[in-house]
Formats: C-alpha cells, structure tokens, sequence
C-alpha cells in the first residue's frame, strides 16, 4: 500500500515467466522445416520411359542412370535430369498445298541425272540408357536430335538420293528406304559424340516430290505407251484374225476343188460305162455325155435355190448364166 496525494493506493509487482512450450512448438516446426526441405532436395522421380543422370553440385561428378517410372533417393546437394529414352522421332515433310510442315521441313536433294526433288521422312530410333551418362556429356542440353541426328539424316537421304535417276525415285522406292536405313545406321555408328547410343527402329520413306513438269512428261510417256500397246494388240489381233480367214478360204478352196475332181472322176467313170454299153465309136456317145452334163448342173442348181438363165444352144451343152440376188 501506499499514498499518493494524501490518497492511499495499491501496488502489485507483476512477474512474466518465459513460455517454455512456445519456444519448443517454434523448434519443432523449424526442425521439420528444414527436414522437409532435405527431403525434397534428397528426393526425385522419373517417369515412364525415361532415364535419369545425376549430378553432384560439389564434385561434378555423374551418376545413373535411373530408370523409370520410379521416385529415388540422392544427396540434397545432387540434381538430376531426365532424358528421354523410348522410342523418339522426328518429322521431315512439307506440304506444297499448304506450306505446313512437319517438325523440320522436307529434305531438298538431287538426283543423278540433276532432277531437284523434295524427300518427306520420319525417322524413329531409341536411346541405350546403359550409354546415356556418356551421351549427356557430349550433350548436356539433351539436344543430341537437332544437333547431330536431323543433320545427319538430310545428309544421308541426299547422299542416297544423288545415286538414282529421276525415274528411279518411282519404280524403286523400297529399294532407296532400305538404302537411307542402312547408310544412316553406319553413319550413327561413326559419330563419336553419340557414343552409339542410338539405334535406329525404321525409317518411313513418306513421299518423293518431283516437280510438276517431270510428271505431266511421265504421264504423257505412259500413256503414249498404253495407246503403242493397244496398237499393237489390235495388230496382232487383226493379223490372227486375217490369217485364221485366208486359212479357212484356203481350207475351203482345197475341198472345193477335192470335190470337183470327184465329181469329175465319177462322172468321167459314168461316160466311160455308158460309152463301153453302146459301144465304140458310137454317134450317140457325144450327144449321151452332154445330156448327162445338163443333167448333173441342173441337179446341182436345183440344190441351190438361186434363180438363172438357161440358154440352149442348136447343139452343144446348155449354157447357164445365175441371176444376182437383189439386196
């Protein structure tokens, strides 16, 4: 107690303890901070159809690869990169319609005989991730497919395309994406900064461009070609044909003629018997044979049907003259 102005007051002595529990709870939580922040930097993940290289900040060194999808654990002072390593590809084309093109434009080369052609590809190949801690030293930036692989490829498809002729380009496609997928496989081989990692899975030969005009002359030799082959199957046809009739006149001809000398013989042989019952030297042995003549042409105009005239002379043999059909 005590006064103040004459006027008694009362006087109280407050003590403030520190608070133990809220420097402990402070603790805690900076103590699982700096855990978190550890664990964070001592964890990574990789995803499917990748591959992870690991660096160490302090050392400089290496590491890997992790193959994924996987998380794993490193020193918090290493980093990692992932790096691609399934199937990857690249799209060489332009369309002259649109002017789009694919993830590079297509490759211009030209043929043997000095023919500018436009060649459209996709290339597809993988990584060795046994080979990728190498490969990420030659290319820290993983830009091993711009730098080294697409000019390679252009190189390889014209180097291919400067062997063939124009023509060949058409006829023999197959043939020249075989040619590409192996001469671009040796060439992979023999780039050292790739370490031979890559590895080449197809090589898809799109399409060949050939200008315009090139196409309307092969258009027009083909079908010049189609109309000389036509010709010539009408040629021969015709010849079958005209050698097959003059055969069965021929044939015809021979029986005609066959039957005629039967006819003769026969007839020779009927005077002959009728000649020997009269007698030699006989005045109606004459006259006989031309009646037996008539007769045997009557006959035989009868058996036609076609209409004549007969003219019969004082003496001799009647003359017949057939009449033409009217159309």
């Amino acid at each position: 107690m005590g006064e103040y102005e004459g006027v008694p007051i009362r006087v109280e002595r407050v003590v403030r303890r520190p608070l133990r529990w809220v420097r402990m709870v402070a603790a805690v939580v900076i103590v699982a901070g700096i855990g978190m922040v550890l664990l964070g930097l001592s964890v990574g993940s990789v995803g499917t159809g990748e591959a992870s290289v690991i660096i160490d900040l302090i050392t400089g060194k290496i590491g890997g690869p992790v193959l994924g999808p996987r998380w794993f654990l490193k020193a918090p002072w290493q980093t990692y990169v992932n790096a691609y390593v399934a199937t990857d590809k690249v799209h060489m084309w332009t369309d002259p319609t649109t002017g789009r093109i694919g993830d590079f434009p297509a490759i211009g080369s030209l043929t043997s005989d000095s023919l500018a052609v436009d060649v459209d590809v996709t290339i597809r190949w993988a990584v060795d991730p046994t080979k990728l801690v190498d490969l990420y030293r030659n290319y820290p930036g993983l830009d091993w497919k711009g730098r080294t692989i697409v000019p390679l490829v252009r190189g390889v498809v014209r180097d291919v395309i400067a062997r063939y002729k124009a023509i060949d380009t058409i006829t023999r496609r197959e043939e020249i994406a075989s040619a590409i997928t192996e001469e671009l496989a040796i060439r992979l081989g023999e780039t050292r900064s790739l370490v031979d990692a890559i590895s080449i899975e197809s090589v898809d030969l799109r399409r060949i461009e050939l200008p315009a005009r090139f196409k309307d002359a092969i258009e027009t030799k083909l079908r010049e070609e189609q109309l000389m082959l036509a010709a010539e199957f009408n040629k021969t046809r015709i010849m079958i044909m005209a050698n097959a009739s003059a055969q069965a006149r021929i044939l015809e001809a021979q029986g005609e003629a066959n039957a005629t000398l039967v006819r003769a013989s026969a007839t020779a042989e009927a005077m002959r018997i009728i000649a020997q019952a009269l007698g030699s030297n006989s005045t109606e042995e004459t006259r006989l044979a031309e009646i037996y003549l008539s007769l045997s042409l009557l006959k035989e105009i009868a058996a036609t049907g076609k209409n004549v005239y007969i003219i019969v002379p004082t003496e001799g043999v009647p003359i017949i003259i057939p009449l033409k059909e009217t159309e």
